[in-house]
């Protein structure tokens, strides 16, 4: 739900609290699907946030259901 409801947020979602929430890395819940959004521009990630771009936002069903999958 954190995730359905903050990527659609501009400010997207903490990293640090995600991690700490799912005690996991980003890398190890989203795997190779968010690399895949990233290089595709549907997605930022940085140290502290992902946040969906306004193109990851206008497909942000697509978006998380390829993190979810």
């Amino acid at each position: 739900e954190m995730l359905m409801m903050g990527l659609r947020l501009t400010e997207g979602i903490s990293r640090l609290r995600l991690e700490a929430l799912a005690q996991r890395s980003i890398e190890d819940l989203f795997g190779p699907a968010l690399s895949r959004l990233a290089e595709g521009g549907f997605v930022v990630l940085d140290d502290e946030r992902i946040v969906a771009t306004a193109a990851g936002r206008q497909r942000l069903n697509a978006v998380l259901a390829a993190l979810l999958a």
